[in-house]
């Protein structure tokens, strides 16, 4: 399924497997500015965006990072339109092979075809577009924000996904989340999330996150420091371990948050 949304020069392209027909598992957002697209979404709606560019003219694609749900249509792309995809260099390498995915990955997502990627530069301008790439690795090796100074436009990525997050992957390391959303107060006017969310007041937003997670890491460290295991943590802050572990195998866990700040920095 897809559903597109203008907003100023940006066109919003949500996107994600439908079952039914009307209830969308996931959805995930490319960006489309100036005949640049941010993000390619999954395998399952490669075709609906392949078909939804044409005539688009799209000149180029970059990839926020390696995901499955971020680069599913670039091989597509590639074939239908001869776009190439631009990408953090640390990447280039998890785009050009498949991937052993876990089952909730197959379901929600589907496998992406192995796709040709150039390393992409400082900075990526398109007519009256310049975006300018920001190294925010926090989420994953190699991931990339990108920001038009001229528009004070954010594409995010994966590094902003809500305001109080309470899990974590297995690769994301928090610490540099942090820092990496302290990269983003460049007083942005509005901020584009791979979730298919535009935030109309992102400098507050970006704000109150980080203020939230060096909270959080302060009383998890105070914690752990009485004694305290990352169980016990959990419970005292969170309450109980949030649903979203035993969906997705435990990849994606609020005891994974809880330990991730308890990594050296």
């Amino acid at each position: 399924m897809l559903k597109s949304t203008q907003f100023g020069d940006v066109t919003e392209i949500r996107m994600g497997r439908s079952l039914d027909g009307e209830t969308v598992l996931y959805w995930v957002a490319a960006y489309l500015i100036d005949g640049i697209l941010v993000d390619t979404g999954c395998d399952y709606s490669k075709k609906e965006l392949a078909d939804f560019l044409e005539g688009k003219h799209v000149s180029v694609i970059i990839n926020t990072h390696y995901h499955e749900d971020h680069v599913g249509g670039n091989a597509l792309l590639a074939k239908r339109f001869g776009l190439s995809a631009l990408a953090h260099s640390e990447t280039i390498h998890l785009m050009s092979r498949k991937h052993n995915l876990y089952p909730f990955q197959v379901e929600i997502w589907g496998y992406p075809d192995p796709s040709t990627t150039i390393p992409i530069g400082t900075s990526v301008k398109e007519g009256d577009v310049n975006l300018h790439v920001i190294e925010t690795l926090g989420h994953c090796r190699g991931h990339i924000s990108l920001f038009e100074e001229k528009r004070r436009i954010l594409f995010s990525g994966d590094t902003w996904v809500g305001e109080r997050p309470k899990t974590a992957r297995v690769e994301e390391d928090v610490h540099q989340l942090i820092s990496d959303l302290k990269k983003f107060e460049l007083e942005p006017k509005i901020m584009f999330a791979s979730l298919g969310k535009a935030v109309t007041e992102p400098q507050q937003v970006i704000k109150r996150t980080r203020v939230y997670l060096e909270e959080t890491r302060d009383e998890i460290r105070c914690l752990h420091s009485q004694g305290k295991s990352p169980e016990q943590i959990l419970e005292e802050l969170f309450g109980r371990e949030s649903v979203l572990a035993s969906a997705t195998q435990h990849q994606l866990s609020t005891k994974i948050f809880v330990e991730s700040f308890l990594r050296e920095m």
